[in-house]
């Protein structure tokens, strides 16, 4: 039971790792050379700009999604593990399937919330015509 409960702690690590994400120092060195304009250079077209902008906000709406998506299977995987080692009915009453059953039920509400952002963002591209 060590390892169910050290391996589920494992990958609520990595998942909150990979959600939390800096501006790289890349991106904001790009952002910095985008905002110095310099003398005499030619005013972009407002279309193009516009047309960039939404092509960027498309861009992240659907990395957005598929992060989502990826914690969703992440998630999925982790309840399906627990799940399976929980119908061993070997160790149905000792202290570690007490821990399992509560490490299924957080698992669970975290796949609903996972599940719930997908929709919402799923309607949010329908509204702005992503899809």
């Amino acid at each position: 039971m060590r390892v169910v409960n050290c391996a589920g702690l494992a990958v609520a690590a990595l998942l909150l790792a990979s959600i939390a994400s800096a501006q790289g120092i890349g991106d904001a060195a790009k952002a910095d050379g985008k905002a110095e304009a310099k003398p005499g250079e030619k005013a972009e077209d407002p279309e193009k700009v516009a047309a960039d902008a939404a092509a960027k906000a498309q861009e992240d709406w659907r990395n957005k999604l598929e992060q989502a998506r990826v914690e969703e299977s992440n998630y999925q995987g982790t309840v399906d593990r627990l799940q399976t080692s929980l119908n061993d009915t070997s160790s149905m009453y000792s202290p570690g399937w007490t821990a399992a059953m509560a490490q299924v039920d957080q698992a669970k509400q975290k796949l609903a919330e996972v599940r719930a952002r997908i929709a919402t963002l799923e309607e949010e591209g329908r509204r702005a015509g992503y899809r």
